[in-house]
């Protein structure tokens, strides 16, 4: 059963579930790399950064993990215990579908030194050993060469181009859509998350 506490660690980052107190620097890191991040993602909204949008994330993100619909972790470095970025799995499906999409995002400093690749590892074992899905789809823009890249390393398949595929900085763009395919015969108990753990305990 996974409480606030439960970690995803890996060679030089782990991933985490969001806390409050991790607000600041959050907010600091996207504003700050806000060219670097604002072609790769859905428009960005007025209040983008704000302690609005964070609280909606955090009760988002508490809400998918208690409907088991999906996992969203922040990664930090193991030395320094540095904010990176972010990686989810959501969209979770149980039953004869067993998938679930993969997204992250990471800051411009963080580029080029293997960190989003030891993420995605991590989480994709998490989803295959803890959850029990089958099977793990990504979709990238065409011109994202980078990220296509960190798929490709972590095992995923280039599966055909979905055109149109989703509204990114204001307008519909074509993705490269991947996956992940594991033989694992692991099935989801549905104890993934601890129910008394969230209410229980104040977050930090």
């Amino acid at each position: 059963m996974i409480g606030r506490a439960f970690r995803l660690e890996a060679e030089q980052i782990y991933l985490r579930f969001p806390k409050r107190s991790d607000f600041a620097e959050w907010r600091r890191i996207r504003n700050r790399d806000r060219a670097h991040l604002m072609p790769w993602e859905p428009l960005w909204a007025s209040d983008a950064n704000s302690r609005r949008e964070w609280r909606q994330r955090m009760e988002g993100w508490k809400r998918a993990r208690r409907e088991g619909t999906g996992y969203g972790f922040l990664v930090f470095s193991r030395m320094g215990e540095r904010l990176l970025g972010g990686i989810a799995l959501t969209h979770v499906r149980q039953g004869s579908a067993r998938t679930g999409t993969l997204g992250y995002w990471l800051s411009a400093e963080a580029q080029g030194h293997g960190f989003m690749s030891q993420a995605v590892k991590r989480i994709c074992i998490f989803g295959e050993t803890e959850l029990g899905l089958k099977r793990i789809e990504a979709a990238t823009m065409v011109d994202n060469t980078r990220s296509q890249s960190v798929l490709e390393r972590c095992g995923f398949e280039r599966e055909g181009l979905a055109r149109s595929y989703l509204q990114i900085a204001g307008a519909r763009r074509d993705h490269i859509l991947f996956g992940r395919v594991s033989d694992s015969e692991t099935i989801y108990s549905g104890t993934i998350y601890g129910e008394t753990d969230e209410q229980g305990s104040r977050e930090n």
